[in-house]
C-alpha cells in the first residue's frame, strides 16, 4: 500500500518526510523511491475570495536560487518554475544550474540534478516528463520517475519563451529568430524555420508558438507573424505586423486565439485581429509598445513596454482600463489569481490587479525586478522568481 505525504497530528512536515523516506514504497511504481504518493496530500482548501480581510501580501516561503553574476556581464535570466498538474511537485532551475524538485506547498526540497546552466524559460511538465531550456542554449527532457535526463538538444540561441507541446512535437523558439519542432520523445529536429534578425532594433524577446488546427503560428522579431504546417513546417501564410522599419518591430506578444479570431501585436504598430486560417486582417487598433497578450473572459489583457497593463474589449475596440505602475519595466505574461489578475514587471514588483477595474489589490516588491513567467498550480498557488535570485511562493489561502 502506498504511504501518502499527509501531515499527521503531532508531527511536522519534515518529520513526516523522514518517515516516508524510510518506508517501503514498492506499491508506488509510478513515482521515485523515497518521495511517496503525492496524490494522497491532504489539507487543501478553497482560495479566499475576500482579499480585504487578508493579511499583508507576503510569500508563504522564499528560497535562494543560487548566486548570479552581474546581468550585463552574464546576460543570465531565471526561467521560473513549473508545477505538476496532478502532484504537488514544483521544478525550477536556479542560477547555479541546478534543477531542483520541491514540494509545491511546503517548499521542501525533494531532490536535485546538476544541469550546468541556469534556466532561461519556464520548464514544462507533460505527465511525468519535464522539458527544460537552459542558458547553454540547450533544451532537455527529464523523467521524474527514473530521475534521468532522457535527451538533450543544442539550439542556435537561448530560448526564453515558454515551450509549447502539441501531439508528439515540442515547439521551441530561440533568440536567433528560429522556430524548432522537436520530437518530444527523442529531441530529434523534425523541422525548423528561420527569419533574419533586425540588426538595429530588437527587444530580444520571443513569442510563444501557438498550435491550432494543424498550424503552428509564430511571431518573429522582424515584425512578421507566420503560420506553418504542424507536421511538415511548410509555410502556409505570413503577415507583416510592423511596417515601421525604424522602430522596434518585434512580435514578442504571444498570439491569442479567441472566438474564432487570432489576435496578435507588434511593438511598433498595435493590435491586429486576423483570420487564423489565412492571416487576412479583420481590423487593426493602433497601440504602440505591446509586449504581452493574454485572453480573459472574452477580452485581451495587454502588457505595454513602458510598465503598463491594459484590458481591451475586442468588440467595442476600446480599452476598459489602463494601469500604470510608475516604472519602465516590461510586464510579464499575466495570469489569473484566485481574486484577480497577477502580473510582474522586469523593473518593479508582483502585482495582483482587480480584473474589472485594474486597481492594485496586492503587491510585493522583491528588491529587484521579476522577469520570469508566473507559474500557477491547480490549487491556486503562485510562483515567481526574481532577478536577484529568489523563488517566491504565494498561497491562495
Amino acid at each position: 500500500m502506498c504511504i501518502g505525504l499527509t501531515r499527521v497530528m503531532g508531527r511536522s512536515l519534515k518529520a513526516s518526510l523522514a518517515l516516508l523516506a524510510a518506508a517501503s514504497l514498492t506499491g508506488c511504481p509510478s513515482w521515485p523511491r523515497g518521495v511517496g504518493d503525492f496524490n494522497a496530500l491532504s489539507g487543501r482548501s478553497e482560495p479566499s475570495l475576500n482579499p480585504p480581510q487578508r493579511k499583508a501580501f507576503k510569500p508563504a516561503w522564499r528560497q535562494d536560487l543560487g548566486e548570479r553574476g552581474a546581468f550585463m556581464q552574464s546576460q543570465t535570466f531565471i526561467g521560473g518554475a513549473a508545477v505538476h498538474a496532478t502532484r504537488p511537485l514544483l521544478a525550477v532551475v536556479g542560477y547555479d544550474g541546478r534543477l531542483s524538485f520541491k514540494h509545491s506547498e511546503s517548499g521542501e526540497e525533494l531532490w536535485g540534478v546538476p544541469l550546468g546552466a541556469p534556466g532561461t524559460s519556464a520548464p514544462l511538465f507533460e505527465g511525468d516528463r519535464l522539458f527544460i531550456a537552459t542558458g547553454d542554449a540547450q533544451v532537455s527532457a527529464y523523467d521524474v520517475n527514473t530521475r534521468e535526463l532522457v535527451w538533450r538538444r543544442q539550439l542556435n540561441g537561448l530560448s526564453r519563451a515558454p515551450l509549447t507541446l502539441a501531439g508528439e512535437a515540442l515547439y521551441v523558439t530561440d533568440g536567433t529568430n528560429t522556430l524548432y519542432a522537436l520530437s518530444s520523445a527523442t529531441g530529434q529536429v523534425l523541422w525548423q524555420r528561420h527569419r533574419a534578425t533586425p540588426k538595429d532594433f530588437s527587444l530580444h524577446g520571443e513569442a510563444r508558438p501557438l498550435v491550432m488546427q494543424g498550424r503552428v503560428i509564430m511571431g518573429f522579431s522582424d515584425g512578421v507573424l507566420a503560420a506553418y504546417d504542424e507536421t511538415t513546417g511548410a509555410p502556409i501564410w505570413e503577415r507583416d505586423l510592423a511596417p515601421q522599419r525604424a522602430q522596434f518591430e518585434d512580435v514578442d506578444a504571444d498570439p491569442v486565439l479567441m472566438g474564432g479570431t487570432l489576435y496578435a501585436a507588434s511593438a511598433a504598430s498595435g493590435l491586429y485581429a486576423l483570420n487564423p486560417l489565412t492571416g487576412e486582417e479583420r481590423w487593426f487598433y493602433p497601440l504602440a509598445g505591446v509586449v504581452s497578450l493574454a485572453a480573459l473572459d472574452g477580452d485581451l489583457i495587454v502588457g505595454l513596454q513602458h510598465g503598463e497593463v491594459a484590458r481591451f474589449n475586442p468588440l467595442s475596440k476600446q480599452l476598459t482600463w489602463r494601469a500604470r505602475f510608475g516604472t519602465e519595466g516590461a510586464p510579464s505574461r499575466p495570469q489569473r489569481f484566485p481574486y484577480g489578475l497577477a502580473v510582474t514587471l522586469s523593473r518593479g514588483a508582483l502585482y495582483v490587479l482587480n480584473a474589472e477595474t485594474g486597481a492594485v489589490r496586492d503587491q510585493l516588491s522583491a528588491g529587484s525586478g521579476l522577469l520570469s513567467p508566473i507559474a500557477m498550480s491547480e490549487q491556486g498557488w503562485l510562483y515567481v522568481s526574481s532577478l536577484n535570485g529568489f523563488l517566491y511562493a504565494f498561497s491562495p489561502r
